[in-house]
């Protein structure tokens, strides 16, 4: 047996990579969520031969040596490597023991936790167990016939590795690394930046610094801007003006000056402003892309903008004048204060750009040939915010569940709607969750046991919750896949090649995957709110309830929450008022050689309002759905909506009279805002809801 040193098939993927390649994004969320990190010492085991019930265990990180008295089965564990999947399949013992060779990094999810994910989601078992299949037959081959392979590194070659995007599952590998990575510095490498972590830049100003190999790759980059921007031949933005002015030559000696215009000519937007997370994330977006190399700007100019961030030195961004083709308008104003331009906040106060600079003794970098270009040439602003957007959909998803959970106790309805069997017959990975979670919820409830209020069936808002759920979850997870790509992508034109020394015109500035992910989410969250709007209708109504009219106490002097139908109902309204998509409005511009534009700016912006109206429009239906239950007089709740009525009631008492609704209002969406809600009901069930990260306090009552 011999360490690993020798090379691998250039057309063939790691374990891991298959395995990532084959799930979805959800359930890639669900083993990182499931799963933790776990450091090896040098010599120490991860798994001895003959333990039972080995969990799901992953080699990040180092080199592990793997021993068994059965021919076929030693060899080394490389990062990307499974451990023990025959007893993932048997629920056998593991077959070998495996050591690290020196410092070692391992993924773990617990057995238990994987074997509920099986035995409740059949389409994630499916995709699991069909990775499984294609990872032991490749060790096998190996073992079968050890000249063919290279005992040291057993990889999936074709045709298992044509099944999947190898880019994305690359892609993924790597963000699972980080996404298991919970150090304080987030480095920048250009390929694995997670919205996890531009949420924590943003909201939490976690530090950022950037990777050796990155630094390696910027100053490679630039080595080529320099060299052809002192030739002859024209390239684009480079040795030639930009837009309709494409034909025009720009003199070398020129540049600092071309440069500089570039960003004064391009900061044409207008208000209002975005907040500063939202810069904060436009910022990080924007270095991250240039990390990739393919930019080519100054590592001097990456510097000064790194450092921008990470003294809060926040530039003023209006949120008005990009149409989605490079944001160029809003990155202009972003990088002003390079030149010593432009309006910022630091410290809390509004300063000039030169100023801030100074006071936080960072140097205003000298532009050369395609810094001014680079800077602006990305579509970091909408990457950027919709990240962030992102994050609250993923707390909004989970916020859905518990109001529908409790609701549907507000109600009394049919809990045979939950029935397992339901979802086996149309597996949708999202439906499966939401069924699921909201299994859960109800636990204990006396929805399992007491009649229904009514006899036959409830209003579909109630019946076909998860399933409409489910659906959302979908678009989300394919949203978010998309934006993480697009996040750790180079979406400059022109491009520079390092590797063949070249700089192309290209079209990646074009973020039409982005544009129609975000207005897809958009329409899918009116689906949402529309659910909701209804189930609020309905439960003030006496003919579905059986209660009293707008669930007044006393209705003889009272109103009760009438009126928060007509709220829930305006809100609902804009939410599917924005849902128009963004993508289909635009005009030809710069002498109509640019005839195309995706507005995805807007698009996003559009679907942080509908977040943002959609979690009002849910702490209503919390309100109405506790009030519902308080009249009901005694019912038992389950576990997660038992807690989550708890925490409404907290804030907003029983209604015996009238009194200020706006005040329940912001109370309810404050405990939606700030998580204690998802906290207390993902704690009650042993599972954690909604997002990993969320604003700080002082951001609540927006979806930024």
């Amino acid at each position: 047996m011999r360490a690993p040193d020798s090379p691998v098939r250039e057309d063939a993927v790691s374990e891991l990579a298959y395995i990532l390649g084959l799930l979805t994004e959800e359930d890639f969320d669900w083993v990182v969520s499931n799963g933790e990190p776990v450091q090896l010492a040098p010599g120490e085991d991860a798994v001895r031969a003959g333990d039972p019930l080995s969990p799901l265990m992953l080699v990040l990180e180092g080199e592990l040596e793997s021993v068994s008295e059965v021919p076929g089965l030693s060899g080394w564990r490389l990062p990307g490597d499974l451990l023990g999947p025959i007893a993932l399949v048997d629920g056998g013992v593991a077959p070998a023991t495996a050591t690290a060779r020196g410092p070692a990094s391992i993924f773990v999810v617990p057995r238990p936790e994987l074997e509920a994910k099986l035995a409740l989601d059949i389409a994630f078992a499916a995709r699991f167990y069909r990775a499984l299949a294609a990872i032991i037959g490749a060790r096998q081959r190996a073992a079968a016939h050890p000249e063919q392979h290279d005992a040291a590194a057993v990889r999936l070659a074709p045709p298992q590795a044509m099944e999947i995007n190898t880019y994305l599952a690359d892609g993924r590998l790597r963000r699972l690394l980080r996404r298991a990575d919970h150090r304080d510095v987030i480095a920048l490498s250009g390929a694995d930046l997670t919205i996890e972590q531009v949420a924590r830049v943003a909201w939490h100003a976690a530090s950022v610094c950037v990777t050796e190999p990155a630094r390696e790759r910027m100053t490679q980059a630039r080595a080529v801007v320099d060299r052809l921007a002192a030739g002859e031949t024209p390239i684009y933005g480079l040795t030639t003006n930009v837009g309709s002015l494409k034909d025009v030559r720009i003199d070398d000696a020129d540049q600092p000056r071309f440069q500089r215009h570039i960003l004064l000519s391009h900061a044409a937007g207008v208000g209002p402003e975005h907040d500063a997370e939202v810069v904060r994330a436009m910022l990080l977006a924007r270095l991250n892309g240039m990390a990739r190399g393919g930019a080519g700007v100054q590592c001097t100019v990456f510097d000064a903008l790194l450092g921008m961030l990470e003294a809060g030195i926040h530039p003023v961004v209006p949120t008005r004048g990009s149409i989605g083709m490079s944001d160029l308008v809003p990155l202009a104003h972003l990088s002003l204060p390079l030149i010593g331009e432009g309006e910022v906040d630091y410290g809390g106060r509004r300063m000039g750009g030169a100023e801030a600079m100074a006071a936080a003794g960072i140097a205003q970098p000298t532009l050369g040939a395609k810094d001014g270009l680079a800077l602006v040439s990305a579509n970091s602003a909408s990457v950027g915010h919709g990240a962030l957007v992102i994050m609250r959909a993923i707390d909004l998803l989970a916020v859905a569940d518990v109001a529908a959970a409790l609701s549907l106790e507000a109600l009394g309805g049919h809990a045979t709607v939950l029935d397992p069997t339901i979802d086996t017959v149309r597996p949708f990975s999202g439906q499966l969750t939401s069924a699921q979670q909201m299994r859960m919820l109800l636990e204990g409830s006396y929805l399992w046991t007491a009649p229904p209020t009514l006899a036959v069936q409830d209003p579909i808002s109630f019946r076909s919750a998860v399933q409409v759920h489910g659906a959302v979850l979908d678009v989300l997870a394919a949203v978010r896949a998309t934006l993480e790509t697009e996040l750790n992508s180079t979406g400059d034109n022109p491009l520079v090649l390092i590797d063949r020394d070249e700089i192309i015109s290209d079209g990646n500035f074009h973020p039409a995957g982005l544009s129609i992910a975000f207005d897809t989410l958009g329409i899918a969250l009116a689906q949402l709110t529309s659910m909701s709007a209804n189930r609020v209708v309905r439960l003030m109504d006496p003919t579905f309830t059986h209660l009293p009219p707008y669930l007044s106490a006393h209705p003889t002097l009272n109103v009760g929450l009438g009126v928060l139908q007509k709220t829930a109902t305006a809100l609902n309204a804009e939410v599917r008022l924005g849902a128009n998509p963004a993508s289909l409005d635009y005009l030809p511009v710069a002498g109509a050689i640019e005839d195309h534009a995706t507005m995805a700016v807007e698009g996003v912006a559009e679907t942080a309002r509908a977040v943002d109206a959609a979690l009002h429009l849910f702490a209503i239906e919390l309100l109405v759905a506790a009030q519902a239950i308080d009249l009901r007089d005694g019912v038992t709740l389950g576990a997660g909506t038992g807690a989550a009525y708890a925490r409404i009631r907290e804030q907003a008492p029983r209604m015996t009279d009238d009194r200020l609704l706006a005040q329940d209002i912001a109370v309810a969406r404050g405990v939606l805002d700030d998580g204690t809600l998802l906290t207390a009901a993902g704690e009650a069930i042993g599972r954690p809801l909604g997002a990993t990260v969320r604003p700080r306090p002082s951001g609540a009552g927006s979806a930024s």
